[in-house]
């Protein structure tokens, strides 16, 4: 019988420490400060350096802080934005971005941070959640409109409008490439389906509550007035969290959350250089992976951050080759399409050093062929939009053990609850839901005290969701997800991630998603939709059992299968399961199949 531990017990008697990397400290003080503050010790520590490359205009780290300081003078003395104020930001990776991000902090106003392709309902209804008093956009007759339609049913004050063709270099064929997301905007927040190359550089006719971002940085005479931020209580941030059903949940993450974060990450990065290192961003800002790992990083060490509206890959891949990026974050998926890219040795990929995945899991076969094409490091992170995100990450020297996500980073705890029995916790080797506390764990949900509660215990632990083994040394690896099991007619739990591993061995399937389908035995089928590789045949249901029988039991066998031509993604490229269970509740209420589906094996 396993010994259980209460939650009162130090779990497992801090196992990581015997494994601990070396020069990491996993006890090393870390004070959070404001993210104001922080980003003037940066620019005076680093004054001349590069901070944004962005399609080869460049600004030092002196030249973005004047920016965000007269901007940061102007939102306060003309537009009343300080502590309280809720600031949105809806933008792609441009520099507007980086300077609104850094006024709003100088002000001890809370970010909003919004996917710019939100459809317009759920824009409006986030928006109302944080209660926005500003929003910042694009200068685009594209999707003006709808923007404006958001700004008043939200009810927001100030809407500003970023004119991008402001910080491009004068070639035409870089200026159009770099609009290529404001068609993709517009789209899909409703604006005209085609639009010429003129009409989406065309600036709008704008309404009251509307501005251009060039009357936020104009000289001023306006003084700014330093905002009193408590680190450890003000709300730095809201991120919005996925969640599986009904409106997101917005994370209040704090100063200390997000500073102390940057300060975990530039700690576990031995490898890091303190000069002249690189940092390529793709990963949109608005998650909270590329916020930190790419933009925050970048700022609080010193490195040049090379900017990407758009997620292109022979873009990207050319961009990485011509700057000599050193630094890469990416999720698995998009590791995968680098290397069938670059198997040719297209692209000069030789300056990348440190490359970091999170947002899924790492499959083996990835990391050791994009390590051994590219001769640098591939790790495996974990973190969480509830924790800044980072909780733990592969080590840069010593064991990094594939499959897992590694060892906590500095500061951070980490527990394995009984899943039958949350007042307890299993012994070591045993599964368990990750519970995680640390300096980097949020304050709470806005607007959302049960939820709060459900989450965070009175000694601070955040339930994860996630169900891990962690082994004799500390690292954890992640077996599912709770809020995912599937609860099959014969009463027996099912974990979609076991069935999902078991299928990614098939040698014949490129992607898959489990999920668990209502049936009118009250009860779930497990079913598995799958992408096959290329040239690869579909197969049916005995087959597929004949080949997981040693793999999976007789209750996990998927008893639905169906072939597609691709999986819905999220704007970062992870298996986006609440996407396709939104497709199979549609259908479920007799729409049309999705068009990516290709064929349906019917249980036998």
């Amino acid at each position: 019988m396993s010994k259980r531990k209460t939650l009162k017990d130090d779990f497992n008697d801090k196992l990581w420490l015997k494994a601990y990397p070396e020069g990491v400290k996993w006890d090393s003080e870390l004070k959070g400060v404001p993210m104001g503050q922080k980003f003037d010790e940066s620019v005076a520590k680093y004054g001349d350096r590069t901070f944004i490359n962005f399609m080869g205009k460049k600004w030092t780290f002196k030249e973005a802080g004047e920016i965000v300081d007269r901007m940061a003078a102007n939102m306060q003395a003309e537009h009343g934005i300080g502590k309280d104020s809720k600031v949105a930001i809806a933008l792609p990776n441009v520099p507007y971005y980086v300077f609104s991000y850094f006024a709003a902090m100088k002000l001890g106003a809370t970010v909003v941070n919004l996917n710019p392709l939100y459809a317009e309902e759920e824009m409006i209804e986030l928006c109302k959640d944080a209660n926005v008093d500003m929003l910042f956009t694009m200068d685009a007759k594209s999707i003006y409109p709808t923007i404006e339609k958001i700004k008043e049913r939200a009810g927001i004050k100030t809407v500003v409008v970023c004119p991008l063709t402001d910080v491009l270099p004068t070639s035409k064929k870089y200026a159009l490439k770099a609009f290529n997301p404001v068609a993709k905007m517009s789209r899909k927040l409703g604006g005209p389906k085609k639009l010429s190359a003129l009409e989406k550089l065309t600036s709008p006719k704008f309404k009251n509550g509307t501005i251009k971002l060039k009357k936020l940085q104009k000289k001023t005479k306006h003084v700014l007035k330093p905002a009193t931020v408590n680190p450890d209580t003000d709300i730095a941030l809201f991120q919005y969290t996925g969640g599986t059903t009904g409106l997101p949940k917005a994370a209040m993450l704090t100063h200390t959350n997000i500073s102390v974060n940057v300060e975990q990450l530039r700690q576990w990065f031995t490898t890091m250089k303190p000069d002249g290192e690189k940092m390529m961003a793709v990963l949109p800002f608005f998650h909270v992976f590329a916020m930190t790992a790419e933009m925050n990083l970048a700022m609080a060490c010193g490195h040049e951050l090379i900017l990407m509206a758009e997620p292109n890959l022979p873009e990207m891949l050319k961009l990485i080759e011509k700057e000599k990026a050193t630094l890469f974050a990416g999720v698995p998926k998009l590791y995968q399409e680098i290397i069938k890219a670059n198997k040719d040795g297209q692209y000069d990929l030789s300056s990348l050093t440190t490359c970091i995945a999170g947002g899924a899991a790492l499959d083996a076969t990835v990391k050791d062929e994009f390590e051994k094409l590219f001769g640098c490091k591939l790790v495996e992170g974990y973190g969480l939009s509830e924790t800044s995100p980072l909780v733990s990450a592969n080590p840069m020297t010593g064991l990094n053990k594939t499959g897992s996500i590694g060892l906590v980073v500095p500061g951070t705890e980490i527990k394995l609850r009984d899943l039958d029995d949350p007042s307890k916790t299993v012994a070591q080797g045993e599964k368990g839901e990750i519970c995680i506390r640390g300096p980097q764990v949020m304050k709470g949900y806005h607007n959302n005290a049960e939820a709060t509660a459900e989450s965070i215990d009175k000694d601070g632990w955040f339930a994860t969701g996630d169900v891990g083994v962690m082994d004799e040394n500390g690292y954890v690896s992640i077996v599912d997800r709770i809020k995912d099991m599937i609860l099959t007619n014969n009463g027996l739990n099912v974990y979609p991630g076991k069935v999902e591993k078991a299928l990614m061995q098939h040698p014949d399937i490129l992607e898959v998603i489990v999920l668990g389908i209502k049936n009118d035995k009250n009860g779930q089928d497990i079913k598995a939709f799958m992408v096959l590789k290329p040239d690869s045949k579909e197969f049916d249901r005995p087959a597929l059992k004949e080949f997981l029988k040693d793999k999976l039991s007789p209750y996990e066998m998927p008893r639905l299968l169906e072939f597609r031509d691709d999986l819905p993604k999220t704007m970062i490229g992870k298996p986006d399961k609440k996407a396709l269970r939104a497709e199979e509740d549609a259908k479920a209420q007799g729409a049309t199949s999705p068009k990516a589906s290709r064929s349906a094996a019917k249980p036998k």
